[in-house]
């Protein structure tokens, strides 16, 4: 069985219409994975946050207030925010997760969020401390998974005798981390959220979903420009300061690390299981 032009074609010959899941596997196949541009059917343009939008062609430097400005539905449209499905405008993924009044209102999207976890020891078996859940929009669940982990507590260093606190990890190598969960993650799979988890010896970061387009865990810790499955949504949180230069991201957080305990983070990607895991060693200091 081949793929030619929108039919599946069989050695029989006769042909048929793909179904939605062979359809994912095609794109899967070939890094044709477009779900952000995809549209969520109960969400409408009244559902998408206005003044967020503005304030994000604000970051790109686009005058909302004095250039001569399209139609508010025509602009959603232009920039992949809503789109039209059978005469009828609705949000997309992109535009849910990006501008959404409220992204985890909808079945599709319920899931979307960052699931926030401290364990006493070295395993989910362990005692569990604390727990939250970071929702909203990408950008707010960083923010808010960020301030939950901040919160968690300090402990003592001491150099030169000069006693100092300090957070578990830093904030600049935790933010970088979640915040290329958010955009990096396969949104095809729905019913699996993005994992922050604190044991008594690592932090663990997984995102559900493979490495996208063929990038390889190599390829990451070599800072090899990376071809995002979710370019809009790339682009957001690059222009709303979430990520650093794009490819940067892995050797941010190992300089981060380095400097902070001398340790080197950890990157797998499980296949099998369909996830992406960035880990955290909390060294001594913890």
């Amino acid at each position: 069985m081949r793929h030619s032009g929108r039919v599946w074609v069989r050695r029989d010959r006769t042909s048929v219409e793909p179904s939605a899941s062979e359809l994912q596997e095609l794109y899967n196949a070939f890094g044709y994975v477009l779900t952000e541009e995809r549209a969520i059917l109960d969400a409408t343009p009244s559902h998408i946050d206005l003044e967020a939008f503005r304030a994000y062609l604000k970051r790109m430097h686009i005058d909302t207030a004095n250039d001569p400005q399209p139609d508010a539905e025509d602009d959603l449209r232009n920039r992949a925010v809503v789109i039209e499905i059978d005469g009828k405008l609705c949000a997309t993924l992109y535009g849910v997760m990006a501008f959404g009044r409220d992204p985890q209102r909808y079945r599709r999207t319920s899931n979307f969020r960052i699931e926030c976890a401290a364990y006493a020891g070295s395993d989910r078996a362990s005692e569990t401390l604390q727990v939250a859940s970071a929702s909203g929009r990408i950008n707010e669940q960083v923010e808010r998974a960020v301030g939950w982990f901040m919160g968690l507590g300090h402990f003592e260093s001491y150099e030169n005798l000069i006693r100092e606190d300090r957070h578990l990890l830093p904030r600049r190598a935790i933010r970088e981390a979640l915040a290329n969960a958010v955009t990096h993650r396969d949104y095809a799979i729905t019913g699996s959220k993005i994992l922050l988890e604190v044991f008594d010896d690592r932090v663990d970061v997984t995102s559900p979903g493979a490495l996208p387009n063929h990038m390889t865990v190599e390829r990451v810790r070599a800072g090899a420009n990376p071809r995002s499955r979710n370019e809009y949504m790339a682009h957001f949180m690059a222009a709303m300061g979430f990520v650093e230069q794009r490819g940067r991201g892995w050797l941010i957080m190992r300089s981060e690390m380095r400097d902070f305990n001398g340790t080197e983070p950890d990157l797998v990607e499980d296949k099998s299981e369909t996830f992406v895991r960035v880990t955290f060693h909390l060294g001594s200091r913890w």
